[in-house]
């Protein structure tokens, strides 16, 4: 018999079951750069590529990181996340429902998210952006974002002053375009989250 793969996303509160993907939470670790480079270790059995398939310079700024590593052959594959401490409890819980959204995309199943929002009356539509390995990274970037709007939202934070917070953790990432994707969804008509 196959095995199932359980994984709980706990922050999304969403549980997945899968015969070839599998999520594994590491929680909070001290420092993102020196666990991404021990669990590609752990994996792959070097680093000598580790700087060349991971930015190093965000991963030195990133309040969470997601891993992958499969196997074609099997159609198997392992989804890895982590994230830092923070002094700021908002940032903390965004960046943990930021790196289980780029997991759940990765896996394939960003349509549960979807279903959420619009039980929450957000009604913002991923559909053409489904495919994780065909979204550009400001892409799926955007999407984990709104992902942590909703968790935030859901915990009673208020989302404008949950972007201005988390602008001051990572200039680069596209905050001020997911704030607005999820206002609009909220104003009875669907968002598409389109971003070139």
């Amino acid at each position: 018999m196959d095995e199932v793969f359980r994984s709980r996303f706990s922050v999304l509160d969403i549980n997945i079951e899968s015969m070839s993907q599998e999520l594994k939470d590491e929680g909070f670790v001290s420092n993102i750069l020196e666990h991404a480079r021990g669990v590609y270790l752990g994996f792959l059995g070097s680093t000598d590529r580790f700087e060349e398939e991971h930015d190093v310079g965000l991963l030195r700024i990133s309040n969470g990181y997601t891993m992958c590593f499969g196997n074609d052959e099997a159609d198997l594959w392992l989804w890895i996340i982590f994230y830092e401490h923070h002094n700021d409890p908002l940032i903390e819980l965004a960046a943990r429902a930021h790196e289980e959204t780029h997991a759940l995309h990765g896996m394939g199943k960003i349509s549960l998210l979807q279903e959420k929002l619009a039980d929450t009356g957000v009604n913002i539509s991923f559909d053409e952006l489904k495919d994780f390995w065909g979204c550009t990274p400001p892409q799926r970037e955007l999407i984990a974002i709104i992902g942590s709007l909703f968790v935030l939202q859901e915990n009673g934070y208020d989302v404008d002053e949950a972007i201005r917070r988390l602008k001051s953790t990572n200039p680069f990432y596209p905050f001020e375009q997911a704030l607005l994707l999820y206002k609009a969804g909220t104003k009875n008509h669907i968002a598409l989250v389109t971003i070139q």
